[in-house]
C-alpha cells in the first residue's frame, strides 16, 4: 500500500477533521463509536455506523461498506456518492434528516447526522449544532465523544466510567 494522503472530514458547513489514520472514529457516546471510517490510498469506507432513534431503536447500521435500513426509516440516494436517512418520526413533508453522509472524493467526506445513544444525543446536523468553527487534526480516538455528561472534542482517549 502506498503513501495514503490525509482525508478530510468535513461535518456540516462549519466544522472539519483530517486524519491520516488508516482507521478513525468521528462519533462516539460512552465509548462506542458510532461513525468509524477505513481508509487507505485509494478510498473511503464506513467500517461501523450506527443510527438510534430517541427510543433506543436501531434506524441504520453500516458494517464494512454494506449496509441496513430500519423498514420505519426512510432513505434516500439522490446520487451515487450520496446517502441521507430520516426520521421514523418522519410525516413525509417534515424531513427530519438524520444523517446525510457525501463521498466527496478519493480523500474527503462530508457528514451530517443526530447521533442517539443511551438517551445522550450528539446533533452534527448544519442548523442545529452549536459548535463554531471547529477544526481538528489527527484525533487520536474520536472527533466528537459525548460521555460521562460531556462533550470531548478531539479525544485522545474514550474514557468512560
Amino acid at each position: 500500500m502506498g503513501e495514503a494522503l490525509a482525508l478530510a472530514i468535513f461535518f456540516g458547513n462549519k466544522n472539519v477533521a483530517w486524519t491520516s489514520q488508516s482507521q478513525h472514529s468521528l462519533v462516539a457516546i460512552d465509548c462506542e463509536p458510532l461513525l468509524t471510517i477505513l481508509k487507505d490510498d485509494k478510498d473511503i469506507k464506513i467500517k461501523i455506523l450506527k443510527l438510534y432513534n430517541a427510543e433506543g431503536k436501531l434506524m441504520a447500521r453500516i458494517e464494512n461498506n454494506r449496509f441496513w435500513i430500519s423498514p420505519l426509516a426512510r432513505k434516500e440516494r439522490p446520487d451515487r456518492s450520496t446517502l441521507r436517512i430520516f426520521s421514523d418520526r418522519d410525516e413525509g413533508n417534515s424531513n427530519e434528516k438524520i444523517l446525510e453522509l457525501r463521498y466527496l472524493n478519493q480523500n474527503s467526506l462530508y457528514v451530517e447526522g443526530r447521533f442517539t445513544r443511551n438517551a445522550k444525543s450528539l446533533d452534527l446536523l448544519s442548523k442545529d449544532n452549536d459548535f463554531s468553527s471547529v477544526c481538528l487534526g489527527n484525533s487520536p480516538a474520536a472527533d466528537f465523544h459525548l460521555a460521562n455528561g460531556q462533550l470531548v472534542i478531539g479525544a485522545r482517549r474514550l474514557e468512560c466510567k
